[in-house]
């Protein structure tokens, strides 16, 4: 069941067609925040959250790397 009206609009037009994710990381409460769109997703306090951050932009960066190399090779 999604959380909040921004589940059912796909591409926000208002924003000029544009949507984002965030991966927020805080140094003074050791949390990280997930956001869509600006809504807050998901909130986690973690001992070691500066290395999952770290981790998880290696991730991402990696599948977006290998995503624009797929594209460019069509």
């Amino acid at each position: 069941m999604p959380e909040s009206p921004a589940e059912y609009i796909k591409v926000d037009f208002k924003n000029k067609g544009k949507e984002d994710f965030t991966i927020e990381y805080d140094a003074v409460t050791s949390t990280l925040t997930f956001k869509v769109n600006g809504f807050v997703r998901n909130k986690i306090a973690l001992k070691n959250a500066e290395s999952v951050f770290d981790r998880m932009l290696r991730v991402c960066k990696k599948f977006f790397l290998k995503l624009r190399e797929r594209h460019n090779a069509n």
